[in-house]
C-alpha cells in the first residue's frame, strides 16, 4: 500500500508542477504604454480579400527578442482571408524592447465606395502605439443597362398603365 500511495503522490505532485509551469507560461496582458514601434513596413489591402469584399479586424501578438525584433507572430483573431498577409507584415516590424518581450497589433481593413487617385491604391495609417488602418477604394456598383432611373419618374401601380 505505501508504494501505491507514494506513486499517487508522485503523479499528483507532477501534475501540479506541470499545471503551475503552464500557468506561469500563460500570456500576460500587454499594456499600450509598453508598446513602442521603432520601425514598420506598410502593407496594401490583400488582393483576394478586396476581390471578395472582405473587411474586418485582425489582432496579432508578436514575440520580440531582446533588441525588439519580431521573432514570431500569432493571430489572436481575424478573417482567414486577411490573417496570412497581416502575419507576414507584422514579422517585418521592430519595437522598442519591453518587459513582456511582446507586442499586440490591431489591423483594421475597410473598403469604401468611391474613386481613388491613383486607382487600386490603399491607404495605410499607423495610429500609435499599435492600431493599423488599411483602407481601399472600391468602385460603386453600376446600374444595369435595363434598369435606368430617371429622376422625374415615379413608381406607379398597374392601374397607371
Amino acid at each position: 500500500m505505501p508504494k501505491v500511495r507514494m506513486l499517487r503522490t508522485f503523479v499528483v505532485g507532477g501534475l501540479v508542477s506541470c499545471s503551475l509551469a503552464l500557468f506561469a507560461q500563460q500570456e500576460q496582458t500587454i499594456n499600450d504604454e509598453d508598446i513602442s514601434v521603432s520601425s514598420f513596413e506598410e502593407m496594401h489591402y490583400p488582393a483576394l480579400a478586396r476581390a471578395a469584399h472582405r473587411e474586418g479586424v485582425v489582432v496579432v501578438r508578436a514575440r520580440l527578442d531582446a533588441r525588439g525584433y519580431t521573432t514570431s507572430v500569432t493571430a489572436i483573431s481575424g478573417s482567414k482571408m486577411l490573417v496570412p498577409d497581416v502575419i507576414s507584415n507584422a514579422k517585418k516590424w521592430r519595437f522598442n524592447p519591453n518587459s513582456e518581450s511582446a507586442a499586440v497589433l490591431v489591423y483594421q481593413f475597410r473598403l469604401v465606395e468611391g474613386t481613388c487617385d491613383p486607382p487600386n491604391s490603399s491607404l495605410f495609417v499607423l495610429k500609435q502605439p499599435n492600431i493599423v488602418s488599411i483602407t481601399m477604394c472600391t468602385f460603386p456598383p453600376q446600374p444595369s443597362a435595363g434598369l435606368r432611373h430617371h429622376p422625374d419618374s415615379q413608381l406607379k401601380g398597374p392601374e397607371a398603365r
